[in-house]
């Protein structure tokens, strides 16, 4: 094993950013064969970012196979592209970027390149100052992938938004093109008439546009479709605390958008226990009604709700502690039309007032396995603080299905096991089970059964819950 030193801090403590190298023969065991090699360059995307304004951002990258490569990393401004680092990702290694060494303060957006045959998985986590003593928001995504066979899409879906209820929702748009791209967005308002609005993002540069601005105070969900070059898409969400005075930001979500609406939509993460109140968002792009059926995979077995009607061009919002409280879920969205699915989650924390909230983007199906840059475990008990980490496995399948799940711990440590999900039900890992506090870990999670796929997303809350974040994986299939 080897590992670089330590020269950053996040929230006073120290994390590594150099790669940390995993050479234990049992995790080539478990692990298999190293993934199906790629005939052609893969670049992730990742359209939200910022050094600027309070914001703090670092990007964990993960190469989930033995063999070593390279990664250039970057950064599309406002003003344009900032070169970034080149560096070297070990095989079966974890490596963490801080892009405020190289732009200062600045918004912007990333775009990784690998020389690498095999898939890596990128990710980027933001924090920032909350307004209340010492807590910080936070919120993460999964980056975007294409590679020359699979190409950036047109479209983009976001179904969740809101610049009602005390939000600032916020669209973040990155054109990787040299050439100016010229898009369409349409806001689905809930309950009302769609708005279009025009927008032109510079070449290689990245735009943020204020969904208050565009179309005033309401709940709505985003499509946006390119008419010249590709862009990626995300929304950021912030809420400031009751009674605290404008501009504050108690804490915030974020989501990559979806690049295609599915009759079906797969959720692995909600719950309407512990003091969680979860809302499955539907985002209908059709002309025409559409019903859709939401079931739940919980522990114990699927149980399902009636149709739901959702006009066309628009969203709804369906609150499931409504009709299904005190539980852990999955969900299965399926609809008469293709729709786009979306899952934000609050809470309160004992630390101070205002909501914590975490959201993710669903898929429009499973995948033999998910790859989570970053994960950690700490444990302060003189301060208090405390980050936990959580993978959410979904089985939605008629049948059980054999999982491996594995952790990769900074100090060359590998905890890794199978286990059996019954079928239509959903579990949930605790980092803090299998490795010691102070410690962080990527995840990767593969299902054994043949021909059968799963759903995961990773969870993790910050100071005693004060602050959340979530987002799907990476993927190989």
């Amino acid at each position: 094993m080897t590992h670089g030193s330590v020269s950053h801090l996040v929230r006073g403590k120290p994390i590594r950013i150099a790669a940390t190298v995993f050479l234990a023969a049992s995790l080539l065991v478990l692990a298999g064969v190293s993934p199906a090699a790629s005939a052609v360059t893969q670049t992730w995307y990742l359209a939200e970012g910022s050094t600027a304004w309070g914001f703090a951002t670092y990007i964990t990258l993960e190469n989930p196979s033995t063999v070593p490569g390279n990664a250039t990393i970057e950064y599309m401004t406002l003003a344009g592209t900032v070169t970034g680092p080149t560096v070297y990702l070990p095989g079966q290694s974890e490596l963490t970027v801080f892009p405020s060494d190289t732009l200062g303060a600045q918004d912007f957006s990333t775009r990784v390149t690998t020389d690498l045959p095999y898939p890596i998985a990128v990710d980027r986590t933001m924090y920032w100052p909350s307004g209340f003593g010492t807590g910080f928001g936070y919120h993460s995504s999964i980056g975007v992938m294409a590679t020359g066979s699979d190409p950036l899409p047109m479209r983009w879906y976001l179904p969740e938004g809101s610049s009602a209820w005390g939000f600032e929702t916020w669209l973040l748009l990155q054109n990787p093109s040299a050439e100016a791209a010229h898009c369409n967005v349409t806001y689905m308002v809930e309950g009302g008439s769609p708005v279009v609005k025009e927008k032109t993002i510079p070449g290689n540069s990245r735009q943020s546009f204020s969904m208050e601005t565009d179309i005033g105070v309401h709940d709505a969900s985003v499509m946006v479709e390119s008419t010249d070059f590709p862009v990626i898409a995300e929304r950021s969400m912030y809420q400031a605390a009751p009674g605290a005075p404008t501009g504050n930001r108690r804490e915030g979500h974020v989501s990559i958008g979806a690049p295609r609406a599915s009759n079906d939509y797969y959720l692995a993460e909600g719950s309407t226990n512990w003091g969680f109140t979860t809302y499955i968002l539907i985002q209908n792009p059709n002309t025409t009604y559409t019903n859709v059926v939401l079931s739940y995979n919980t522990p114990t077995g699927s149980i399902s709700d009636p149709p739901i009607p959702v006009a066309g061009r628009s969203r709804k919002t369906i609150r499931v502690n409504d009709s299904h409280p005190n539980t852990d879920l999955s969900t299965h969205v399926v609809s008469d039309q293709p729709v786009v699915a979306e899952r934000a989650m609050y809470w309160g924390s004992a630390a101070g007032p205002g909501s914590a909230m975490t959201d993710s983007i669903g898929m429009p199906e499973g995948h033999a396995d998910f790859y989570f840059p970053d994960g950690e475990v700490y444990s302060n008990t003189a301060t208090g603080d405390l980050t936990e980490t959580f993978t959410c496995v979904q089985n939605p399948n008629s049948t059980d299905v054999k999982v491996a799940v594995s952790y990769f711990t900074a100090d060359g440590g590998l905890f890794a096991w199978t286990e059996t999900i019954p079928a239509q039900t959903r579990r949930t890992y605790n980092l803090a089970d299998k490795i010691a506090p102070d410690n962080r870990a990527a995840i990767k999670v593969e299902c054994r059964t043949a021909g059968k796929k799963i759903m995961c997303e990773r969870s993790m809350y910050f100071q005693r819950r004060w602050s959340g974040a979530n987002t799907i994986g990476g993927t190989n299939d």
